[in-house]
């Protein structure tokens, strides 16, 4: 592959890459509506009941939630193709004891907490050889 072909990529990489995050607002800005309509008018809960808005919260929140998770996903996936875990050892080694727990905590703090919920995430960010279900407990 030759460079202008790799340059060409990126391109269409970070093109597709701007076109998602303009379509990203507008499909957040419209959860509230969309959860209301699918509580009150497609379900035809009654406005004001606990029920409602139960059901309501929930439609929101899920794709919310889902949402904000593919976001950290992508961000803790790009700051991984910069911080390899041997370059991560290499900036931590040689530090005294106490300076190099300073750095790995914050390098810890770059990755979002939400990845923690994600026990696959989890188990590709230890990059450890414990099971999944191990990684789990952990997080």
């Amino acid at each position: 592959m030759a460079w202008g072909d790799v340059s060409n990529l990126n391109f269409v990489k970070l093109s597709l890459l701007g076109l998602a995050l303009l379509a990203w607002y507008p499909i957040y800005r419209q959860l509230v509506p969309f959860s209301n309509w699918v509580a009150y008018d497609l379900f035809r809960i009654p406005h004001g009941t606990h029920l409602g808005d139960a059901v309501s919260f929930f439609f929101l929140d899920i794709p919310k939630v889902f949402m904000l998770l593919v976001a950290s996903g992508f961000r803790v996936g790009i700051l991984r193709s910069f911080f390899t875990p041997e370059g991560t050892r290499g900036i931590l080694a040689g530090q005294a004891e106490y300076l190099g727990n300073v750095m790995a905590a914050g390098l810890g703090i770059l990755t979002p907490f939400l990845l923690v919920l994600c026990s696959a995430a989890v188990y590709r960010l230890c990059g450890s050889g414990h099971s999944h279900r191990v990684t789990f407990c952990l997080s």
